[in-house]
């Protein structure tokens, strides 16, 4: 797995405690040659904050791109995922399924929900990861 965050020295402790974790610079960010998969765990994309700078227009072909970010539901860098034909991932199912046990641990009943997410690539992507943030 690689790692490019704001801050190296964040991304440094992380890679501290993960045998095996790459960290890049963070304006490296955009070479995403080799990646399988790229996750975006910050706030740039979240209303009221800029989007984040990121360019696709050279990534791999079936790079799956990925945000957390769940409002808006279809952030900029999911929209030029889609313009480019990449599969794209929206952060509201993890919302959605975080809040579940959540709401069982507060309340004593689980209420209903969708199972999970799943897509043909969830089993069959072994090639790197790229996550744009992580949190230590």
């Amino acid at each position: 797995m690689t790692v490019a965050n704001r801050s190296h020295a964040t991304a440094d402790a992380l890679a501290a405690v993960l045998p095996g974790l790459r960290v890049v610079p963070w304006v490296e960010r955009s070479a995403l040659t080799g990646f399988g998969l790229l996750v975006n765990a910050m706030t740039p994309g979240m209303v009221g904050h800029e989007a984040l700078a990121i360019a696709l227009d050279d990534a791999p072909a079936g790079l799956v791109v990925a945000d957390i970010v769940a409002a808006p539901r279809i952030t900029p860098l999911l929209q030029d995922a889609a313009r480019l034909g990449l599969p794209a991932i929206e952060g509201i199912g993890m919302l959605l399924h975080q809040a579940v046990p959540g709401f069982a641990a507060w309340f004593g009943v689980t209420p209903p929900s969708t199972p999970p997410p799943t897509a043909p690539w969830a089993s069959s992507c072994d090639r790197s990861v790229l996550v744009t943030r992580a949190c230590a």
